[in-house]
């Protein structure tokens, strides 16, 4: 069993007007494009995985019922993995001020973290470390996180390309304010990434849900006797 979800991604949503107005004052404050190439510094992120036997069979069933994932059954689910995927955009560069809310910022570096922030095995304290049962139910969720990993390798590459596409046309961006100017680069970024981080997470969750069948539980069940 597996919960997931994007999380800290930016999503600026600010819209740049132009201060100038008419022809020859939009001609005045044009912004000069940079002829250095802008930067991506990309690092992954790839936590430790935690194994915990803190939450019991009917606390873990009641974690996965609560976010509408299928139990196969009435049965309690004996194990979850939990993983947290995370991006982050963050453009540095330098800026001039032509006029009164008019700024030309130029991104010289764009900082990007993407891959998972955390990844939580739970497995039911009804079964003590070390045994069968638990044992089963790891190599299970091990597959799961197996799962996340192949994934992350398979999409991270096509993240980074769809950044260096962009990044290429980040010559200079014209906004009122400093702000403006960051939020409209970091809306660029994430809006030209956004259908790829979709399909990531519908693969995921297909991969994850084909692995979770009543066939592998009664596999799992298989393994041990004392359930």
């Amino acid at each position: 069993m597996v919960f997931c979800r994007f999380i800290g991604v930016v999503a600026a949503v600010v819209v740049i007007t132009a201060s100038a107005s008419g022809p020859a004052q939009a001609a005045k404050y044009a912004c000069t494009k940079s002829t250095l190439k802008v930067k991506l510094d990309l690092k992954i992120k790839k936590p430790k995985v935690t194994y915990t036997s803190l939450l019991g069979r009917r606390a873990i069933t009641r974690r996965v019922t609560e976010r509408g994932l299928p139990t196969k059954g009435p049965e309690s689910v004996l194990g979850l993995t939990v993983t947290k995927p995370t991006m982050s955009v963050v453009p540095y560069a330098e800026y001039t001020q032509l006029a009164k809310k008019v700024y030309c910022v130029r991104p010289r570096t764009i900082k990007a973290r993407l891959g998972y922030d955390t990844q939580k095995v739970f497995i039911a304290k009804e079964y003590r470390k070390g045994s069968c049962e638990w044992y089963a139910i790891r190599k299970h969720e091990d597959k799961h996180v197996k799962i996340w990993d192949d994934i992350r390798k398979k999409y991270v590459p096509k993240v980074k390309k769809a950044l260096k596409a962009e990044i290429k046309k980040l010559y200079v961006v014209r906004g009122k304010s400093v702000e403006k100017a960051y939020a409209k680069i970091t809306s660029r970024l994430n809006k030209r990434v956004a259908p790829i981080l979709g399909r990531w997470m519908v693969e995921a969750r297909k991969l994850n849900a084909a692995l979770d069948t009543k066939l592998s539980y009664k596999k799992v069940a298989a393994k041990c006797k004392n359930w």
